[in-house]
């Protein structure tokens, strides 16, 4: 009862059960009372952590999301958000209608490599307030800071900028939602940290590694260490989230290639596991190896995983690999096996090189034409990293995810089966998780639904801190903006992006049966003041 009691409470207030035991400061924070902890406990600590805490509960007020109509697409007919303004005051606003209605989120915030732009919140919280975080910081009511490496607290106002927009998002999530947050080593520990308070320790299910680009691939001299990965953390809601597996073709007879031909009919005859097992000796048999053919054998080593995960693995462990010092020696079991043989063969290490035994299958006569296995936690999208630039006809490489990275996070949490999801996207950037939702309901005719949150971020402004490589492409980003007439702002790059990947679409799948019928329009609301 006392487990079970703990379950509920660690669903409702995460942050409240830490290593199997209730915090009851905590509790009594996520119960609306905010006070500085008065003793130690496990937990990642900054200054501002309380602040940060009391930001994602205070109501937004004073704010609404205004319709654009002049700016959407398909305005009458389409489901899709596009969102203009600041991400933690629209992901509040959303609370109201989106409360538990998220399938997946997907975010690629800044990733604090010391020259990135993070979100100031002192218009949420007051200037008197926010100057508890981070004294150093100006009056104004400007949405965005450079955060430099030689800031007091580097470390904390990025926690500070993150800590209340996933808590918020947490109650986005439907119990079967999942989140994936790109990042790099700057924060990766840290943003798990955090991610395992908001979202609770058990609902961590893995950090994958992602290739982004070839080891050869330099891209700064003088650096000690060559980035070639980048992370990728993934958390559930609840439990109620089942991992899916992929799926792999089994319809392969490549390994069924040999074939054992018994040399003598007076076999020695052993008593194990209450069965009449044959028993043969080098030179009384011979192992074949021929074209591959279904009424041919497998050849599986008995190692790893397979010494206890199967009752092949488990018969040879218990009786058989007392016999490993004898070396070729093969037996015949009768009544093993689902190949319709009736019988399995084992054998013991040939030679003093091998030291596990093997067993050899036929092909099962109840084989699936696929298996379900899980997938890997190490993803290599170089060769599409390296193209990203050119996805979706905008200019605008900071940061761009490719598509098809994202429809494997698509998969990977289920929308596959789950046609008519929301999926939310907070750091929009040039959207393409919009891109990637509106291709994978063009493939299977679905109808999944996006929601885009976007800073209109001034890119005039930003050219003037950027230098490098960042400099020239948001140089490249303002001459395409001024290619189609549109002022240099952020947003406008990712609104363009969806209207030409929609149509780039409808031209790509004009011959599939339904495409009419695909929506790839979007209406765009800003965030302004209620009296405005």
């Amino acid at each position: 009862m006392i487990n079970e009691n703990l379950k509920k409470l660690a669903g409702l207030f995460p942050a409240a059960i830490k290593d199997g035991q209730v915090d009851l400061e905590a509790l009594i924070q996520e119960l609306g009372e905010f006070e500085e902890a008065s003793r130690g406990k496990y937990e990642l600590n900054w200054p501002g952590k309380n602040l940060a805490r009391q930001i994602a509960y205070t109501d937004i007020s004073g704010k609404i999301l205004r319709h654009i109509p002049e700016d959407s697409q398909d305005k009458e007919t389409t489901e899709n958000i596009y969102i203009e303004g600041d991400n933690l005051e629209a992901l509040k606003l959303l609370r109201n209608d989106y409360y538990a209605r998220i399938k997946m989120i997907y975010i690629d915030p800044p990733y604090n490599t010391g020259n990135d732009f993070i979100y100031k919140d002192n218009y949420s919280m007051g200037k008197e307030l926010i100057a508890i975080i981070d004294e150093a910081r100006d009056e104004n009511d400007e949405y965005l800071e450079k955060n430099c490496q030689n800031a007091a607290r580097f470390h904390s106002n990025w926690l500070n900028m993150m800590y209340p927009r996933l808590r918020v998002a947490r109650d986005l999530l439907r119990d079967d939602g999942v989140i994936f947050i790109s990042i790099n080593e700057e924060e990766l520990f840290n943003l798990k940290l955090i991610c395992d308070e908001i979202f609770g320790g058990s609902n961590y299910l893995t950090t994958f590694t992602i290739k982004i680009r070839h080891e050869d691939r330099i891209l700064k001299g003088d650096k000690d260490f060559h980035e070639v990965v980048e992370y990728l953390l993934l958390y559930r809601k609840s439990d109620a989230f089942v991992a899916v597996k992929r799926e792999k073709d089994n319809t392969s007879i490549e390994d069924y290639i040999y074939e054992i031909v018994e040399k003598i009919d007076n076999p020695a005859i052993l008593e194990i596991d209450g069965r009449q097992v044959e028993m043969f000796k080098a030179g009384e048999y011979e192992l074949l190896k021929k074209t591959p053919d279904t009424n041919l054998l497998k050849r599986i080593n008995v190692r790893g995983a397979l010494k206890e995960g199967n009752s092949s693995g488990r018969f040879y462990m218990a009786h058989l690999e007392q016999y490993s010092d004898q070396k070729g020696l093969l037996f015949k079991v009768p009544n093993m096996g689902a190949d319709g043989l009736g019988y399995r063969y084992f054998m013991t290490p040939e030679t003093g090189r091998r030291v596990n035994g093997d067993y050899f299958q036929g092909v099962p006569l109840k084989r699936k034409d696929t298996l379900k296995i899980p997938y890997s936690n190490f993803l290599d999208f170089e060769a599409e990293f390296n193209r990203v630039g050119y996805e979706g006809g905008v200019e605008f490489r900071n940061g761009k995810k490719p598509v098809r990275f994202i429809m494997k996070l698509m998969e990977i949490a289920g929308l596959k089966h789950s046609q008519e999801s929301i999926v939310l996207d907070f750091f929009a950037g040039s959207s393409s998780t919009a891109h990637a939702a509106m291709l994978m309901n063009a493939k299977d005719k679905g109808k999944r639904k996006y929601i885009m949150v976007q800073l209109p971020e001034d890119l005039d402004t930003r050219l003037q801190e950027a230098s490098g490589t960042a400099r020239a492409a948001i140089e490249s980003a303002v001459r395409f903006l001024d290619s189609i007439n549109k002022p240099h702002v952020l947003t406008e790059i990712g609104k363009e992006r969806i209207r030409r990947a929609g149509e780039q679409i409808k031209t790509e799948y004009m011959d599939k049966d339904g495409i009419g019928n695909l929506d790839t329009g979007f209406k765009v609301f800003r965030i302004e003041d209620k009296n405005s």
